[in-house]
């Protein structure tokens, strides 16, 4: 089982992230693979306090959320791949209730997790449970390592809306089914790259595109 982390910036959340992992109640062996994209906020430094725990890989230059999460990807040894965004965090139940599921029963392709949306605002904060297959999110799903890699992983070109643009290839083969346990907490904060709202325009525009014309998507 391999934990993927992809970070760039987000050293002040990076050590909550990375403690709920390493805190995980379970006897299902995993590793954690943190790639950190360049970062220029000492988010490498937060790294290296956990690095006899987890695998640090470090790119020279930005290469951008996707091609980080494939490098971690490519690196992993895992049979079983889940993404955890730097700035989230998980249950101490995350690894253990996602990952039974898909060693007990061959049929399924991938799990997926119900998740609170954590908020933080002037001093107060509020946790929201949010349904899984009504409102998705890139993270908290358990992959079958051999399905991602049968899928081309994520596409580089998608800056945004990577996983949209991945799940669109894997459903057309394979299925998620929802665990309905909110075992993952989705961190909204001012920095999120999902707060972009002319570059979601963008990507929007550019994974709709490719979903009706998959020449098109490339002009």
């Amino acid at each position: 089982m391999s934990v993927v982390v992809s970070n760039y910036n987000n050293g002040k959340y990076l050590e909550r992230c990375l403690r709920s992992l390493l805190g995980q109640q379970t006897r299902i062996p995993f590793e954690i693979l943190l790639v950190d994209d360049a970062s220029t906020d000492g988010s490498l430094e937060v790294a290296a306090r956990f690095s006899q725990s987890i695998k640090v890989l470090a790119n020279d230059t930005n290469q951008g959320l996707p091609a980080s999460l494939n490098r971690a990807i490519d690196e992993s040894a895992g049979r079983f791949i889940v993404r955890v965004d730097s700035d989230d965090y998980v249950s101490r139940h995350f690894i253990q209730s996602l990952t039974l599921p898909v060693l007990l029963n061959e049929d399924l392709d991938a799990v997926a997790c119900d998740y609170y949306v954590y908020r933080r605002t002037l001093g107060s904060t509020s946790m929201t449970v949010m349904n899984c297959a009504d409102h998705p999110i890139a993270c908290g799903i358990i992959f079958r390592r051999e399905h991602l890699f049968e899928v081309g992983l994520y596409n580089p070109e998608f800056r945004f809306n990577e996983d949209k643009e991945l799940m669109t290839r894997f459903l057309k083969r394979f299925s998620v089914t929802r665990l309905p346990v909110p075992l993952y907490r989705y961190r909204q904060h001012g920095n999120n790259l999902t707060g972009d709202a002319k570059l979601r325009d963008v990507y929007d525009r550019k994974l709709e595109a490719l979903i009706n014309d998959p020449e098109s998507a490339s002009d």
